[in-house]
């Protein structure tokens, strides 16, 4: 594989149960590296957490996902931005 341009490694995301109040983890460590012209598909069962695991590293879930570790950079001609301590600050300003 060539140079990464996006890297996610150690991912994990949970959801709180509004009713029990509990958390529950839905993604479980995920690592994956895409790289100039690489082709990727990300598989699994129906209800498995692809869908979740996209839009919480992009930010943009409705379930309104913990993330709960793990990074995910994107190597630009300024170096890696970690999307998921950019996701942390913009939702820190008021």
């Amino acid at each position: 594989m060539s140079k990464p341009l996006i890297e996610v490694a150690g991912v994990r995301v949970s959801v709180t149960d509004a009713n029990r109040g509990r958390e529950t983890s839905i993604v479980h460590g995920v690592d994956f590296a895409l790289g100039r012209g690489d082709i990727v598909a990300l598989v699994g069962e129906s209800g498995s957490g692809k869908t979740l695991l996209m839009r919480s590293i992009l930010g943009i879930s409705d379930a309104h996902p913990g993330l709960r570790g793990g990074e995910a950079l994107i190597y630009g001609p300024d170096g890696p931005v970690d999307l998921l301590a950019v996701r942390s600050r913009r939702r820190a300003l008021p």
